[in-house]
């Protein structure tokens, strides 16, 4: 099962139901990292948590970037 951490973005009308927030605590391994009134940063298994989101959700795998090394420096 693929670990990750996953953005779960919820397009439909009114705030994030409840009743899929609290199906996303009580899934096994999986925690919520940040929520909004719209957003879940979600770490966990990907597949339970796409089953439980329906076509309201937009679902994504968190990407990070390195930030460049903007400071000079001295070529020889």
């Amino acid at each position: 099962m693929t670990m990750g951490r996953f953005i779960l973005r919820f397009r439909g009308q009114g705030p994030l139901p409840d009743d899929i927030v609290r199906q996303v605590r009580q899934l096994p391994e999986t925690q919520i990292l940040e929520e909004t009134d719209r957003m879940l940063l979600v770490e966990g298994p990907e597949e339970p948590l796409r089953r439980l989101v329906s076509d309201d959700w937009l679902f994504t795998q968190e990407q990070r970037y390195t930030p460049p090394d903007r400071r000079p420096t001295i070529k020889g």
